[in-house]
């Protein structure tokens, strides 16, 4: 007995020292043993984790790989081999390789399972477990476990009868940080122009650590209306075939079912499980928007566009929320004022175009935009065919404006007129909120001077064409 207890002991030394994996025994078969799951502590090769990423569920296995004989020798569970091998040796390197190379379908009936649950406030987390005997016991994390987790030591402790300890921490993981983001090409939208989104997620889980959900979601404000068929899904630059993902219009998160979504991209579960899906590069979606042809959004007011991932395994899902980004709608206005008074005049007309010369007008729908000036000092908005029109300029393009017709008695205003769309107030004036100055036409007045003398200078120079007519009728009789 001396002798068995002298080569178990060097074999436990071996063990706590092959990987630097803490653990301990119970000091009698089926004694109470609490394990301690610590993520966020560095151990032997595995660093700590960054803050946040290691929070979520963890469901652990443990398994009797060997029984503890009454001969005081350990026997590898169905006689494996290889694994009496490494028991042997003593070599708890070689024990968990061979532990790890074992499938859920060669892997013993798991003796007990422990939870532990791992957040900002609980930092490290401890399960009990008072139903094994006597052996060499293999701990595995299943796949109920975060899905930031990218890879999982697992470990071996003993339960012996001789060491009196009831404690073991066991296991570490590695995880990666999930980040989620949200662009847009243009912070303006409009009846003239859609606007374009790119979310972008990193992948969570590794080659090893596989999971089996991904969803990336979109939730839009109501004044804006998702393109059809507008979706591209891209793993780094490359874009994905449609048989690895999904749009689904309608889709509840999991996580939490008051996150209502617009829409979500669903990679394929089979997608999900190759290694090209871990590869480096993110996963990209590009989508369309428009602006509801019945909005009723009010000059610029934020809408907003908010997408999020929900990623991890069937029973441990996660969802990250990502960023919010704004677009807005902004107006066009012209004041016609009397260039002498001030007085605001009506029935002016003015076309909008994309170019200094005014060749190519601004359309909507087919339909030039145009304004028609009223007689007061708020404006007119520019409008096509008689409908408001929600200005969209992009902040580095040059807009112009021309006056097509004059109101009745003025003289028209030949002027250019070239502006940027503002992003601090609702509308944009053509040539500020003082407006766009006509002058009248002037005409002579009936029976006054100017008429008088265009009489008299009249007849003069009929008189003298008389004059000169019979001198040279005179001339011609000689």
């Amino acid at each position: 007995m001396k002798t068995t207890k002298k080569i178990f002991a060097a074999f436990l030394a071996v063990m706590m020292i092959a990987l630097m994996i803490p653990f301990s025994a119970s000091a009698a078969s089926k004694d109470t043993i609490t394990v301690t799951f610590a993520p966020y502590e560095a151990i032997g090769d595995y660093a700590a984790n960054t803050e946040g990423t290691a929070d979520g569920t963890y469901t652990m296995g443990i398994y009797k790989i060997a029984n503890l004989e009454a001969s005081g020798l350990f026997k590898a569970f169905n006689n494996d081999a290889d694994l009496q091998n490494a028991i042997n040796e003593s070599n708890e390197q070689q024990i968990l390789s061979k532990a790890n190379e074992l499938t859920t379908t060669t892997l013993p009936t798991a003796s007990d399972t422990l939870t532990f649950v791992i957040n900002s406030t609980n930092k490290a987390a401890t399960d009990t477990t008072g139903t094994l005997t006597k052996g060499i016991y293999y701990t595995r994390m299943t796949d109920d476990k975060p899905g930031s987790v990218t890879a999982v030591a697992n470990s071996i402790f003993v339960i012996d009868g001789v060491t009196d300890a009831t404690t073991a921490r066991i296991n570490k993981v590695s995880t990666a940080a999930v980040n989620v983001t949200k662009t847009v090409d243009h912070d303006t939208i409009g009846y003239d122009r859609d606007v374009v989104y790119t979310l972008t997620a990193s992948i969570p889980g590794s080659v090893d650590e596989k999971i089996n959900t991904y969803v990336i979601t979109d939730k839009m404000d109501d004044n804006l209306a998702f393109v059809s068929g507008s979706v591209k899904v891209f793993k780094g630059n490359t874009q994905l075939s449609a048989d690895k993902y999904t749009v689904n219009t309608s889709y509840t998160n999991p996580v939490d079912e008051d996150e209502d979504v617009t829409f979500a991209v669903a990679l394929a579960p089979a997608y999900l499980a190759t290694d090209a899906f871990y590869a480096e590069g993110d996963i990209k979606v590009t989508f369309t928007a428009e602006l509801k042809a019945d909005s009723t959004v009010a000059m610029n007011t934020e809408m907003p566009n908010t997408d999020g991932l929900v990623y991890g395994n069937t029973n441990n899902l996660t969802y990250k929320p990502g960023q919010t980004v704004n677009v807005k709608t902004f107006g066009l206005k012209v004041v016609k004022v009397d260039g002498a008074t001030n007085a605001y005049l009506a029935g002016a007309e003015f076309a909008l175009y994309d170019d200094a010369k005014c060749e190519h007008p601004v359309t909507l729908n087919g339909k030039a935009v145009t304004a028609t000036s009223v007689a007061n000092g708020d404006g007119v908005a520019f409008a096509a065919d008689g409908v408001e029109y929600k200005f969209a300029a992009i902040s580095n393009k040059t807009y112009y404006v021309k006056e097509t017709k004059a109101p009745n008695g003025y003289n028209l205003n030949t002027t250019v007129f070239n502006f940027v769309v503002g992003s601090s107030d609702s509308y944009t004036f053509v040539n500020g909120q003082s407006g766009v100055p006509n002058y009248k036409v002037v005409v002579p007045a009936t029976g006054g001077m100017g008429t008088i003398i265009f009489t008299i200078s009249g007849a003069a120079l009929i008189a003298i064409a008389g004059v000169l007519f019979l001198v040279l009728k005179k001339k011609s009789a000689k």
